[in-house]
């Protein structure tokens, strides 16, 4: 039996498949514009994160060199044998993706990738963006509370 809740394997899983294909369009620029497979991110989510539509946006970059990163790190979570190892693995790549999201949030409003929103736009970039943030960190908030637990149990043995 897995250390970790349902909802967090399945998130760990679910955001490991949405990274990737996001961290694909963003390698295989400008050649992935053109892919069938992206054209949800071309038509629409290019309008809302101007970072998906410029290939000079050396943040965008770096986040889906992280999002690689996180991706390794929820496979070992989800995988992992020993409970107390998955544990902190997800804590830790939790971490990662609330950390990354927020800097990328304050990256993007800085850096005007996201000030041409409209109402609608600009609400589905922030409502997006949330789930990047409010996920990971009831994930941190269970496993930290799950580890001190772990924590205290063995103090008391």
């Amino acid at each position: 039996m897995s250390a970790l809740a349902g909802w967090i394997r399945f998130w760990l899983i679910a955001s490991t498949v949405i990274c990737t294909y996001d961290a694909l369009f963003i390698f295989n620029r400008p050649d992935s514009l053109n892919w069938a497979i992206y054209s949800g991110y071309r038509t629409w989510y290019t309008k809302i994160d101007k970072g998906y539509a410029v290939e000079s946006y050396s943040f965008g970059l770096t986040q889906s060199y992280l999002n690689t990163f996180e991706c390794f790190w929820n496979v070992m979570a989800v995988t992992a044998t020993n409970p107390s190892h998955a544990l902190l693995f997800a804590f830790a790549t939790s971490v990662m993706t609330f950390a990354k999201t927020i800097m990328y949030m304050i990256d993007g409003y800085l850096d005007g990738q996201t000030s041409h929103n409209g109402l609608f736009d600009g609400t589905c970039f922030v409502c997006l963006s949330m789930i990047w943030v409010i996920v990971p960190f009831a994930v941190i908030k269970s496993t930290f509370h799950t580890m001190c637990k772990k924590m205290q149990a063995s103090k008391s043995e």
